[in-house]
């Protein structure tokens, strides 16, 4: 199974550096292109070190159903039903609540005792909100609580 993991990060790495290379120019380095393709490279040189690491210990594992029925694979899955609760939820609640909800529901998955992981979702969706939307200019879902903070978080100037 490992083996099937080191692999996919190879190709997986690969297909985003290829669909990343599509990405519009607009004049300047780096462009929308630039951390998808650095996040593909990333995870290819990931699975390349890790296959060449069990090639040099000569370490296959043989295969098991056990991960199946692991912890580690339930979280993982968890984790990914998480991100598509937050697809699907995050244009009628917004980004603040919905990001809120998975990273606290993740951490307290993870034994996280639930006043830290409120109160780290509440400090994490925040300042996450603050650096895509006002620094970096990227639209994020707005709800109700982003439309309620809009006059105290921007002033004025409104973005």
């Amino acid at each position: 199974m490992e083996l099937v993991i080191r692999l996919a990060l190879i190709a997986l790495g690969i297909f985003i550096i290829v669909v990343a290379k599509d990405f519009p120019r607009w004049g300047e380095y780096p462009g929308p292109g630039f951390f998808p393709q650095l996040l593909g490279v990333a995870l290819a040189t990931s699975g390349l070190l890790l296959t060449g690491q069990a090639v040099i210990r000569r370490s296959w594992p043989r295969p098991s159903l056990s991960l199946f029925f692991s912890q580690d694979f339930l979280n993982a899955l968890v984790t990914v039903g998480a991100v598509i609760f937050y697809l699907y939820i995050s244009d009628r609640l917004g980004f603040l609540p919905t990001a809120f909800l998975v990273v606290s529901g993740l951490m307290l998955l993870l034994g996280v005792r639930w006043w830290w992981s409120a109160l780290l979702a509440f400090v994490i969706a925040g300042l996450t909100f603050l650096l895509f939307h006002r620094l970096l200019l990227v639209p994020l879902p707005y709800g109700p609580i982003e439309k309620w903070l809009q006059p105290f978080l921007f002033g004025v100037y409104g973005v």
